[in-house]
């Protein structure tokens, strides 16, 4: 399965910003990056996921290409929309 989605994504995102719903521990962002994103605006509802997550992206230095927010911050975003977020 990672094979599939590392060629997919070499194929698809180069010089594009790229968006990660449910970052787990950073694989298809890091990917990714690798292939030549932009950037990469990443999301974790998951509160030891997005810890391990930050921890991640600070031990590569990868915080100007990888941002990562936890779903509570969703939450507060989407509250105009008509899209329930549960915590």
């Amino acid at each position: 399965r990672n094979e599939f989605y590392d060629t997919m994504l070499s194929q698809s995102v180069r010089g594009k910003k790229c968006i990660d719903i449910g970052f787990g521990v950073g694989l298809l962002s890091l990917m990714a990056i690798k292939h030549g994103a932009i950037s990469v605006e990443a999301w974790e509802m998951d509160e030891t996921r997005y810890q391990i997550g930050k921890h991640i992206i600070n031990a590569l230095s990868l915080n100007d290409k990888i941002r990562l927010n936890h779903a509570k911050i969703i939450a507060n975003r989407c509250r105009h929309l008509s899209v329930k977020v549960s915590s």
